[in-house]
């Protein structure tokens, strides 16, 4: 992980020029970035809890786990009031979470099947769901990559597969005459892949 490197490297740096305070305001917009801060030991959930910075849907969800144990009451009284959160939490325990912050991908299986480059699956997931070849993938609050997440709309099937080279998932789609614009050139160059690249 790109960000896990980074801040791994200036650590050091890190902790000798800022105050935790500052580390922290730094750092909130981007929440991989505070949990690989957490797991180096350059700052605490409690020095989180003290900056009063978690109220969004976004971080509780991600830091669901720390939220339970360092402010039970106002975990208790999040899910409480919120439904949508219940069910994230009824179907995602500890290690779900876990594993899903340290991927630092889109979770939902749509998206998964486009990073594992599986077409097969990913046919046989469009034809059970009966979705749509331009379907738009759902963002996730998993997503670590900037790119993705400073876009303003979700992107297709077709364009996620071109961002990440994904060439087996990217041939399917193109079969199934998936709609691509103008946007599809910019996102197949960020991604770099030279093969989806000569296909457009």
């Amino acid at each position: 992980d790109n960000i896990f490197k980074f801040i791994s490297t200036i650590s050091d740096q890190i902790k000798q020029k800022f105050s935790k305070s500052e580390i922290i305001f730094y750092f909130s917009f981007n929440l991989s970035a505070i949990y690989h801060l957490i797991s180096l030991d350059i700052i605490s959930f409690t020095d989180i809890m003290r900056e009063s910075i978690y109220t969004t849907m976004n971080f509780f969800i991600f830091f669901a786990p720390e939220i339970e144990k360092n402010d039970p009451i106002y975990y208790s009284n999040l899910l409480n009031n919120s439904y949508y959160l219940k069910i994230f939490r009824m179907s995602n325990n500890d290690d779900s979470i876990q594993s899903k912050r340290k991927s630092g991908m889109n979770h939902l299986k749509i998206a998964r099947l486009i990073q594992l480059d599986d077409a097969e699956s990913l046919q046989e997931l469009v034809a059970q769901d009966n979705l749509q070849i331009d379907f738009k993938i759902p963002k996730s609050d998993f997503e670590t990559c900037d790119f993705l997440n400073k876009l303003k709309c979700r992107i297709t099937m077709i364009e996620y597969a071109a961002f990440l080279g994904s060439v087996n998932v990217f041939k399917f789609l193109l079969l199934q005459k998936a709609s691509m614009n103008s946007f599809i050139a910019d996102i197949a160059s960020a991604g770099g892949n030279a093969d989806i690249i000569h296909l457009l």
